[in-house]
């Protein structure tokens, strides 16, 4: 609950970013839609991340031209949130063999203060001290 006469932020609209193309398409028509082709290459579905606890709002679906290897390393990142979706995330899913791990920090709290969330795949709430802070995300 927020305080009387303060601002609320404005609400995320669901998004598709290709971390392969830097591509980030968002709109109304997105809502929940997960891009399976945008060329000749296969595009694969990473993960979804939810404005709302249990998979609900608005989401910002996460796609790449490859997927997650099963080694325990760093298979894709993004090391800072796109516009509109820094500190919204409360739950997510992910896909094609990756865990995904939240950071409260741009640059995985590279500075190694702040607070991270997994790794995950399907999480239906990131818990008191994750939700609408993640700032950046590892894919693994």
């Amino acid at each position: 609950m927020l305080p009387v006469g303060a601002a609320q932020a404005a609400p995320a609209q669901s998004c598709t970013l290709n971390l392969s193309t830097g591509s980030l398409r968002c709109g109304s028509s997105l809502s929940g839609a997960a891009t399976t082709q945008t060329s000749a290459a296969a595009t694969y579905l990473l993960g979804k991340f939810y404005a709302d606890l249990n998979y609900g709002g608005a989401v910002l679906t996460v796609t790449q031209n490859a997927p997650c290897d099963t080694n325990a390393d760093t298979d894709f990142t993004l090391v800072s949130m796109p516009s509109g979706w820094n500190d919204k995330i409360s739950s997510f899913r992910t896909y094609s063999d990756c865990t995904a791990r939240l950071f409260e920090n741009a640059n995985f709290n590279r500075d190694r203060a702040g607070a991270s969330f997994g790794p995950g795949r399907f999480v239906g709430y990131v818990g008191s001290a994750m939700n609408d802070r993640t700032s950046s995300i590892a894919f693994y």
